[in-house]
């Protein structure tokens, strides 16, 4: 789960060259690069579906006494205050590469926003699956 918080991490802080919101992008390259091929855009239910996801996770954190990497990571109220993380090295190739390091968002607080601000937006192939 780490590394999957990492590329969420990572890819929230991704310029889109679809020129949409990064958060409405359907589909990513396992690198964390976004999809740039034709493709139904904006689906705005992967935010709703990853803040899930992180939700459940950040639970396990608290319940084992680690709420501090959870604000520190996962959710903060100040949606301002970009944090620095580093990448897990997923996709990077072999291990022990020198490890990148990005600016990010706490992913759920970004993610929730995202839905409301957007739950009334036109959204293709809403819920899909």
């Amino acid at each position: 789960m780490p590394h999957y918080v990492s590329w969420v991490l990572k890819v929230q802080g991704t310029s889109d060259p679809n020129n949409i919101d990064v958060r409405g992008e359907p589909k990513f390259f396992m690198d964390g690069r976004v999809y740039n091929g034709p493709w139904g855009r904006p689906q705005n239910d992967g935010p709703a579906l990853r803040a899930i996801a992180l939700i459940n996770y950040a639970n396990q954190l608290i319940a084992k006494g680690r709420m501090q990497e959870v604000k520190d990571t996962l959710y903060s109220t100040d949606l301002n205050k970009p944090v620095w993380s580093q990448d897990s090295g997923f996709g990077a190739g072999r291990m022990g590469e020198i490890q990148r390091r990005f600016i990010c968002f706490h992913g759920i607080k970004f993610d929730l926003e995202y839905v409301a601000h957007q739950w009334q937006q036109t959204s293709f192939d809403l819920w899909e699956e």
